[in-house]
């Protein structure tokens, strides 16, 4: 989250405000502070046109998007 931040040239405050959250609360995530839900994380990488793409290797390999 940190590069990407970074590589739009965001600071913490603006992600936030993107988000409709608070600048401490991007801070705790970039640090490990917390966990964010995928609900929150979805919210921050959509506040900057990005997607959350999530994929699950099964048994056998086989990669499936969830």
């Amino acid at each position: 989250m940190v590069a990407l931040r970074k590589r739009l040239d965001l600071t913490q405050e603006d992600l936030a405000k993107a988000a409709g959250m608070k600048q401490p609360q991007i801070a705790r995530i970039e640090k490990g502070d917390v966990s964010p839900t995928w609900d929150t994380l979805s919210r921050i990488f959509g506040a900057v046109g990005a997607e959350v793409d999530v994929k699950v290797r099964v048994p056998g390999g086989k990669l499936v998007k969830v």
